[in-house]
């Protein structure tokens, strides 16, 4: 058996084919990890991107004096991350003009080589001034 593996590794190495197709089987095993590697920080980024304007979309909403929940949870609504915790601030008074609101939600990871775990957490604050005047208003 070591015999007949030896013969055909040494008509690969001799042959110009089996030298393309061993050049091409050490190297695409790292391009593949590379490509794989890339789609999954894109799916992460992605996600956080989402849950930094659903915060946003929340301290908007606070702000306005609408509801913060609701504006978040429709944001979040078609995205895969799954929303675990709003936590609102309000603000409003002179002490204290912003609205603070923190989103975290939860998502699986696409390709799961590179991370450990069933799900990645992922949380974002944003706070927007409440109360402004606006012009003509005393």
């Amino acid at each position: 058996m070591m015999h007949y593996l030896l013969t055909c590794l040494k008509k690969i190495k001799s042959e110009p084919k089996g030298q393309a197709l061993a050049e091409f089987a050490l190297v695409s095993l790292p391009l593949v990890l590379l490509l794989l590697g890339i789609i999954e920080f894109g799916w992460l980024f992605h996600a956080q991107m989402t849950v930094i304007s659903a915060a946003r979309e929340g301290a908007r909403a606070a702000a306005a004096g609408e509801d913060c929940l609701s504006a978040v949870q429709n944001y979040m609504q078609a995205t895969p991350v799954a929303l675990a915790e709003v936590n609102v601030r309000p603000g409003g008074g002179e002490n204290n003009p912003w609205s603070m609101v923190e989103v975290t939600g939860q998502i699986k990871p696409l390709v799961g080589l590179f991370i450990k775990g069933n799900t990645i957490n992922l949380s974002a604050q944003a706070a927007m001034r409440t109360g402004l005047k606006q012009k003509g208003e005393i």
